[in-house]
């Protein structure tokens, strides 16, 4: 910034003060310029984690109201980008049937982390499960304002989890199946000599 002052008439003076005042308000413009650029930074950082996170993540206040979510929140949940300023139970209704209110009110209350599991089914009828995790933040006062919520969709895991179990249960029937054979005779069902 430059500035140049020109006095009226040859015999009037710049007042100093003037001076002075404009090189603080431009000081400070300069300071405050430099914050907006770092705040500016900062949040091009968030929103880049924000927006490549394989989890739902969301931010709400201690009302519910949602101030943030990442793209996975609205992948996961199948809700409109339009999220963001409204209540979460508005806008995701089925989280008031896992009794979601009360697991937020015991960590706003306890200041203390909650994780869950839990099985929805999807408007096309796919059955999803996830691994929730409610994370009070705890501000300089002690009190929580705001809880920061992940939620990992865990379905692929689930399934193969199913697929293992069902795999073991048929792999047991088949061994008993076998320890049958071993010990009896297949023309006439008796028990062989070895």
């Amino acid at each position: 910034f430059g500035c140049i002052a020109v006095p009226n008439s040859a015999s009037e003076n710049i007042d100093a003060e003037l001076i002075e005042t404009f090189e603080l308000s431009i000081s400070q413009t300069l300071y405050i310029r430099k914050i907006l650029n770092e705040l500016a930074a900062t949040n091009r950082i968030h929103q880049d984690i924000l927006n490549t996170i394989d989890k739902a993540v969301f931010l709400v206040d201690s009302y519910f109201k949602i101030l943030s979510a990442s793209p996975m929140f609205y992948r996961i949940y199948e809700i409109s980008q339009e999220a963001v300023g409204k209540n979460l139970f508005q806008v995701v209704p089925f989280l008031k049937n896992l009794h979601r209110e009360q697991a937020y009110s015991e960590v706003i209350k306890t200041r203390m982390s909650i994780e869950t599991e839990e099985t929805h089914i999807l408007n096309d009828g796919r059955k999803v499960y996830t691994r929730t995790k409610i994370i009070p933040i705890v501000e300089e006062n002690a009190r929580v304002n705001r809880i920061l919520t992940i939620v990992d969709d865990i379905t692929n895991f689930r399934v193969l989890e199913e697929q293992l179990k069902h795999t073991a249960e048929e792999l047991s029937i088949k061994n008993r199946q076998l320890e049958k054979l071993a010990i009896t005779d297949e023309l006439t069902q008796l028990r062989n000599y070895r």
